[in-house]
């Protein structure tokens, strides 16, 4: 971009009329002196109000003339901004398109550089969480920064000495099982080892401990199964003798029943009148009194004791028999009883 000689005698031209302009100041000056101290004191005192009128005339005029002058000096300064305005305008729409066009060069560039940062970060950033993630898989403790800043060659160092940490847990952690799925099948088979016993032997100890104990638990069931069986055995044949006995019992007094006769009563008398029961009062003494003999007595309390264990033994208790049934039935055996003894007393 060329100069021309206008420059500097614009500039010289520019600063003679500054300086001119600036001699005003002289009579500024030397206004502030002779009117900066009028003031009025009396607003009827004509010559301190005139005073004041004059002078902010003459100042404001002084003004205006500042102003006029101003203008005056501003107006080739602001046609020549213009111009150079207008140049300025001309010369960027020539040279625009030219830095547009280098610029979109320079941004392929700067894409380019982006994306192989972006690529380079996005590497990292799989490379660190495949590393979390190698830790992770082996019960690591995770160390982001440390991860970050070691190497290759350190991290493998890192993840075999976590992999050797996890092996020997994971170990650990069987054995403590085994050894507490030993201790509790061998309780199935009545062996009361610790985890700790088991911990110490080795395979073929506790392979040996396990089949010993089995047997000996086989064994036990066995003999208490034949325990339990004989058990069983003597309890059933107990009842069969005592089943049988009854039964026995039972057709020896239907026997007796049957081949004994029949007893007479005495016409008009009822079998309860006979057995000294009577629907009128809950218990009276017997009435066998006067009913008969003494041998036809005794006959008739023989018989009926008979009779009446002979009905009541088959049932077992299941007969069906009001109270009062019952009791008749119990009053009757009972004196029953008293006439045998009674009788044998006077025999």
């Amino acid at each position: 971009m060329t100069t021309t000689t206008e420059q500097p005698t614009l500039k010289t031209q520019l600063d003679g009329e500054v300086a001119e302009y600036r001699k005003a100041d002289a009579a500024i000056e030397s206004m502030r002196e002779t009117y900066g101290s009028l003031i009025i004191t009396d607003l009827e005192n004509k010559k301190e109000v005139a005073a004041v009128v004059e002078a902010h005339r003459q100042v404001k005029a002084y003004r205006v003339q500042i102003s006029k002058k101003g203008k005056e000096l501003r107006a080739p300064a602001t046609a020549f901004g213009k111009q150079v305005i207008a140049e300025e305008k001309r010369l960027l729409g020539r040279i625009q398109p030219l830095e547009d066009h280098l610029d979109n060069q320079r941004e392929k560039l700067r894409a380019a550089e982006r994306a192989a940062k972006e690529a380079k970060e996005k590497a990292a950033a799989e490379e660190l969480q495949r590393r979390v993630d190698a830790m992770t898989a082996v019960n690591a403790t995770i160390n982001l920064d440390m991860l970050k800043a070691i190497n290759d060659e350190m991290f493998s160092l890192e993840l075999k000495a976590a992999t050797e940490a996890e092996v020997e847990r994971v170990g650990e952690q069987q054995r403590q099982k085994h050894a507490a799925d030993v201790v509790d099948e061998l309780r199935k088979w009545g062996d009361l080892a610790t985890a700790e016993e088991i911990l110490k032997m080795d395979s073929a100890a506790r392979e040996e401990r396990m089949i010993s104990a089995k047997v000996s638990y086989e064994k036990q069931q066995a003999e208490q199964r034949k325990a339990d069986g004989e058990r069983e055995r003597l309890q059933k044949e107990n009842a069969d003798q005592q089943k049988e006995l009854q039964r026995l019992k039972q057709a020896e007094a239907q026997r007796v029943a049957a081949e004994r006769p029949p007893v007479e009563i005495p016409g008009g008398m009822s079998i309860e009148s006979a057995l000294g029961y009577d629907d009128s009062r809950e218990m009276q003494e017997p009435v066998l009194d006067g009913c008969c003999d003494e041998s036809n007595r005794s006959n008739i309390s023989a018989v009926h004791a008979e009779r009446l264990q002979a009905m009541i033994a088959p049932l077992q208790g299941t007969w069906d028999l009001s109270p009062n049934d019952v009791a008749a039935i119990q009053w009757a055996l009972d004196r029953i009883e008293e006439l045998e003894l009674l009788l044998e007393a006077t025999v």
